[in-house]
């Protein structure tokens, strides 16, 4: 996985942001993705375990910093990055905060695949924001088995956008 996420990262930085991905860097993302989520969904219940009050309160700042952002016309993949790395941070764990900084906001499709605003649509960004909610809700609440399944759920449904891009992209080898 790590190998798979520095490769990721090395195209996404050498494309740089508004140029579309090819079909074989979506499924690099989508493979890196899979990943991710046994990682994600295990820190998201460490974060329901080990969280402090400060913490806590930077899972809400940073999950309401994305519907910030879309009302303010601004891109929201980087708000969403952040959120994500709260969470690792909220695990009281070094190694889930260093792999996701080592990946960096290439972990969010809609950043790495194209510009950033491009799928910053309102209903795009409320169904992740609704995601995004019952992940902090079951950290908040310290329910590790409900943060966990949220983070699956969540991650299980970026997969499936991964895999639709890929179907509609014409170089999906």
């Amino acid at each position: 996985v790590v190998s798979m996420a520095r490769l990721a990262q090395r195209r996404f930085r050498r494309r740089g942001r508004g140029h579309p991905a090819a079909g074989a860097e979506v499924l690099l993302l989508q493979h890196v993705a899979d990943g991710l989520a046994l990682d994600e969904a295990e820190a998201a219940a460490l974060a329901a375990l080990r969280r402090s009050p400060a913490q806590e309160e930077t899972l809400l700042r940073r999950h309401h910093a994305v519907i910030e952002a879309l009302r303010a016309g601004r891109p929201t993949a980087e708000a969403d990055f952040a959120l994500h790395l709260a969470i690792a941070e909220a695990t009281n764990n070094p190694r889930f905060v260093e792999f996701l900084t080592m990946m960096g906001p290439a972990i969010i499709p809609r950043l790495a695949l194209q510009d950033g605003a491009a799928s910053d649509s309102e209903a795009y960004i409320a169904r992740i924001h609704a995601e995004h909610g019952q992940i902090v809700e079951a950290i908040a609440n310290g329910d590790a088995e409900a943060a966990r399944e949220a983070m699956r759920h969540h991650l299980r449904s970026s997969q499936a956008r991964y895999r639709a891009l890929q179907r509609r992209m014409p170089d999906n080898t």
